[in-house]
C-alpha cells in the first residue's frame, strides 16, 4: 500500500499537477487509497441514505404507525408526536447510527487528500499572485451603486443562511458541494453515495425550497 502516493491514471506528483490544473475537478485528485476510502464512504452513505431509510419509511408505515393510531384513535399530527415511536426502535436507531457514521466517514477520507494537497494548493496561489497584473481602467461615464445597497446585500445573505439550514440534510449538503465548491455532479454523487441524476434532483429540489423559503423570512 502506498499511501498519498498518485497511482498510474492519476497525476505524477499533486504539486505538479496543482500548478497546471485548470478546474477544480483536476485539481482534487484523491490518490488509489483515498479514493478507495471515498468509495467505500459513498457506498455507505449510499445505504444508510437510500436502502435504510425506505426500509425505515416502510416500518414506520407498517408497524409504527398503526400502533400509535391503536392507542390514539388518530394518526400523529406532527414529528414531535411521531419522534417517541423511533427513538426506542432499533431499526432508527441503526440508521441513525449509520448516517452519523458516515458523514463523518465521509470528511475524514476527504480530509486527507485535502491535507495532503494543501502545500500544493498553497505554492499555486504564491505563483498566481506572484505572476505581473494587467491594468484596469473605468469608463469614466460608469456610475456605480453606492453603499447603500450593502445592508441590502447582508441581509440576503443573512435570509440565505437560515434558508440554507432549513433544507433537509441531504439537499442542504448536495446544494452547498454545488453552490460553494463548484464540484460538477460527477463528483457530487461519489462523495454523496447517490447517482448523478439523484444530485441533480437533491440540488433543483434544494434550489425551489430555498426560494420559497427566503420569500416566507
Amino acid at each position: 500500500m502506498v499511501t498519498g502516493a498518485l497511482q498510474p491514471g492519476y497525476d505524477r506528483t499533486s504539486k505538479e499537477a496543482l500548478m497546471t490544473a485548470s478546474t477544480l475537478s483536476d485539481l482534487y485528485r484523491p490518490s488509489h487509497d483515498e479514493a478507495a476510502k471515498q468509495r467505500f464512504v459513498g457506498v455507505l452513505k449510499g445505504y444508510a441514505n437510500q436502502t435504510l431509510e425506505q426500509q425505515l419509511a416502510e416500518h414506520y408505515a407498517r408497524d409504527l404507525e398503526p400502533q400509535f393510531v391503536a392507542e390514539h384513535q388518530r394518526a400523529p399530527a406532527n414529528r414531535s408526536e411521531a419522534r417517541p415511536l423511533f427513538e426506542a426502535d432499533p431499526l432508527y436507531q441503526l440508521w441513525g447510527s449509520m448516517v452519523y457514521a458516515s458523514q463523518s466517514l465521509m470528511w475524514q477520507s476527504v480530509g486527507e487528500t485535502c491535507r495532503r494537497i494543501g502545500p500544493a494548493f498553497e505554492a499555486r496561489a504564491q505563483t498566481v499572485t506572484q505572476k505581473p497584473r494587467g491594468s484596469l481602467q473605468l469608463d469614466p461615464s460608469l456610475e456605480l451603486s453606492s453603499n447603500q445597497d450593502a445592508p441590502r446585500a447582508t441581509a440576503i445573505q443573512i435570509k440565505l443562511e437560515r434558508a440554507i439550514a432549513e433544507l433537509p440534510e441531504k439537499q442542504r449538503f448536495v446544494f452547498m458541494l454545488r453552490y460553494y465548491e463548484d464540484l460538477d455532479y460527477e463528483k457530487i454523487a461519489s462523495i454523496t453515495g447517490t447517482t448523478v441524476g439523484g444530485a441533480k434532483a437533491n440540488y433543483h429540489q434544494a434550489v425551489k425550497k430555498l426560494t420559497t423559503l427566503i420569500q416566507e423570512h
